[in-house]
């Protein structure tokens, strides 16, 4: 429970920050800005804080922070073995490679349960 309230403290705090003069914001497109012609085909993504729209980025291509998210299905992975969907721009430091990443599910098999309820003899005993 405190947990939860600290963590709701945390966001409304984020909130204000974000809501307050002078924080950082994107400037408003207006009139027709000149974005660059896409290649034919290719996934079109939103970059923050553009007007313009930019092409994903493929498998094998870099990613980062500051580059366009890579294309559906795939995840952006840095040499330390860590993938994500998009790269958020505060984490300014993460470089990485557009590629095919399979997730495994991890399962975990408790046949004990009865041993972790309240009131066996191994709780009450405190083993």
């Amino acid at each position: 429970m405190r947990d939860s309230a600290l963590f709701l403290s945390f966001c409304i705090l984020c909130i204000t920050i974000l809501q307050a003069p002078g924080a950082p914001r994107c400037p408003p497109c207006t009139g027709h800005p000149s974005c660059p012609k896409l290649r034919e085909g290719c996934e079109r993504v939103a970059l923050p804080c553009s007007c313009c729209d930019d092409c994903a980025r493929l498998i094998g291509e870099n990613c980062s922070a500051y580059s366009p998210r890579c294309a559906s299905g795939l995840m952006c992975m840095n040499m330390r073995g860590e993938a994500l969907e998009r790269v958020p721009r505060i984490m300014r430091t993460y470089h990485g490679i557009c590629q095919n990443v399979v997730v495994q599910p991890v399962v975990v098999e408790n046949t004990d349960i009865e041993e972790r309820q309240i009131g066996s003899k191994h709780y009450r005993n405190g083993v």
